[in-house]
């Protein structure tokens, strides 16, 4: 990763936004039920045909914030940044709860997933089933 210093102003922005929101998602999951926290995250974007440009500094500045952050952030709470910041873009996306079975371990594993205008910003995994789309 470069160097904080030398990444353009625009990428600096994205960056203390998606660490700002990755901190506060992960602290209001801690305290809230998701019940009460995915209410509030409903798409509220309108603007379909995004240039793919900016999604995708979303998604690096969502990676990056990952990299640094001393908390371990899972795919849900990416998920739940990147639906922020999208929102706050008025970008129309689409997030994805997912479940997989695995058969040697009779466990279930679960991962999340958002996209806008056919750009991933948190990846999907193959082998996922979706269970709830929002």
């Amino acid at each position: 990763m470069r160097s904080y210093f030398n990444l353009p102003k625009n990428e600096k922005r994205l960056l203390r936004e998606a660490v700002f929101h990755l901190f506060l998602t992960k602290i209001q999951l801690k305290f809230h039920s998701f019940k009460f926290y995915s209410e509030k995250l409903v798409s509220t974007g309108t603007i379909e045909n995004h240039p793919e440009e900016e999604l995708k500094e979303i998604r690096v500045a969502i990676r990056r914030a990952n990299k640094i952050s001393f908390w371990k952030n899972k795919c849900l709470v990416s998920t739940l940044t990147a639906r922020k910041m999208l929102n706050k873009r008025n970008i129309k996306s689409t997030a994805h709860l997912t479940l997989q079975k695995d058969k040697m371990n009779d466990t279930l594993n679960a991962h999340s997933w958002i996209h806008s205008n056919n750009t991933s910003l948190v990846f999907d995994e193959p082998g996922f089933v979706i269970v709830h789309t929002f």
